[in-house]
């Protein structure tokens, strides 16, 4: 299993993300509740950004809570703000004509707009999470940055800048 974690965390640092994903795989295969394992896995399907991949991704990162390990709540913070910008995007697309919008496009639109809001609170509170695990996480600040604005909350956005250019 060691080779399989060291190789999957190499090709993931290289940004090889289906070998990464790959040996990953391979080694949770033999060993399906490693933790490191499933840690590299998940940021592999982050990283690899598909709305598939990222949704198993929410779902590793979900079952890493577990863990304490503030990484595994990074994640999952990163997760659930890119599935909040893919309900945007849909929502847009509907908007455009691009996408179907069924018999009530509006309202079709109004429903991704709150699922996007929804998951851009979550997204929120779970980077907050990370900062009560690990203080001053650039990462989950940046996150913070980047929610709050899409949350339409710029001030606080504004706020979050300056306290990672401190």
């Amino acid at each position: 299993v060691e080779i399989y974690t060291d190789t999957a965390t190499a090709y993931y640092a290289m940004g090889d993300d289906l070998r990464a994903e790959t040996q990953a795989r391979r080694g949770l295969a033999l060993a399906p509740k490693d933790t490191d394992l499933q840690l590299v896995l998940s940021w592999t399907l982050l990283r690899k950004g598909t709305v598939g991949d990222v949704r198993e991704a929410e779902a590793l990162f979900t079952k890493l809570q577990r863990t304490d390990d503030f990484r595994a709540t990074l994640g999952l913070a990163q997760a659930q703000e890119q599935l909040g910008k893919a309900w945007d995007q849909a929502a847009r697309a509907v908007e455009r004509g691009e996408q179907e919008g069924g018999e009530r496009p509006a309202e079709r639109v109004a429903e991704q707009e709150r699922q996007a809001r929804d998951a851009w609170t979550r997204a929120e509170k779970t980077y907050l999470r990370t900062l009560e695990m690990h203080a001053g996480d650039e990462d989950a600040m940046n996150g913070l940055q980047r929610v709050t604005a899409l949350l339409g909350r710029l001030e606080e956005s504004v706020d979050w800048s300056r306290r990672l250019l401190e």
